[in-house]
């Protein structure tokens, strides 16, 4: 972090070749918003030269800086988003320590300083949190609201929508191309041998409808047949699945698919339960889908 003294020098020089004078008061303003973080200050800098017209030398007055900062806060939380996001994953204390604090439970944020200083110190390496007097706090609003939206978006029922809404597309997707594989092959079986397989794999449809050509069975549009009845014609199929890939691999991959559907399934997924999921549906892609 900047001093501000060298906060000053800095927006005096960046001023210079932008004609833009940075009185004292503006810069110490620019400071103390910013805790002396010369990235973001230069971001605002940046912003401020873009708020103003052709017009040079301009005086920067601290509703320049608001507006400034106003346009320059959706760049400024998608980078620390980014850093948020690397704390997450490789330091998930630390982040505790940042949602402790967001949510000013400052009980549990001060039992972890004291468990490990260094977390702190870490913290404030990354220009996220800086110490006044005793108390801790963000270095800057825009960090406090960038950590806001990055626990919505990390809440469980966002979790939660996200899988469903990636659990549905591929699934959809990839239930396309096997109803492309069993019409192309229910084309290549003679009137008999279709009949006997329609009989073994969907008897009540059979029995309610009567036998039905392979383009009304597997029709992507209108097909009567749920994911589970096209596993039982391609475990009856024999189909030539592929050759690096075990027959076995493949049904049971189809039978994790299916069973994490949206009428059969509660709607938390937990972390292992969607791995197991992301697995065979890798799978079942590398084997139906055409690259793309």
């Amino acid at each position: 972090m900047l001093s501000k003294n060298d906060t000053k020098k800095m927006i005096t020089r960046l001023g210079y070749f932008m004609g833009i004078d940075f009185p004292p008061e503006v810069s110490s303003h620019i400071h103390r918003r910013f805790g002396g973080h010369p990235f973001f200050i230069r971001q605002l800098c940046s912003e401020i030269h873009a708020q103003i017209g052709i017009s040079r030398p301009v005086m920067a007055s601290f509703m320049l800086c608001s507006r400034a900062e106003e346009a320059a806060a959706a760049s400024m939380k998608r980078y620390i988003s980014d850093i948020l996001n690397s704390l997450r994953n490789s330091y998930p204390d630390e982040y505790a320590m940042l949602e402790y604090l967001a949510n000013n439970d400052m009980s549990r944020f001060n039992e972890m300083v004291k468990f490990d200083p260094e977390y702190t110190e870490h913290l404030i390496g990354y220009g996220l949190i800086v110490k006044r007097g005793e108390e801790f706090d963000f270095t800057f609003d825009v960090a406090r609201d960038a950590l806001v939206e990055n626990m919505k978006k990390n809440a469980p029922e966002s979790i939660n929508a996200v899988r469903w809404a990636e659990i549905s597309s591929r699934r959809n997707a990839v239930e396309t191309e096997i109803r492309a594989a069993l019409f192309h092959w229910g084309n290549r079986l003679d009137a008999q041998q279709w009949a006997e397989a329609c009989n073994l794999c969907i008897p009540k449809i059979i029995e309610k409808s009567g036998t039905m050509t392979p383009r009304q069975i597997f029709s992507r549009n209108n097909s009567q047949l749920y994911f589970i009845d096209l596993l039982k014609f391609i475990k009856h199929s024999g189909l030539a699945i592929s050759p690096r890939v075990e027959e076995s691999e493949v049904h049971h991959s189809l039978g994790v698919i299916n069973r994490l559907r949206t009428d059969a399934h509660a709607n938390a997924i937990d972390d292992i339960e969607f791995r197991d999921w992301q697995n065979a549906m890798n799978l079942l892609e590398d084997v139906f889908l055409p690259p793309p």
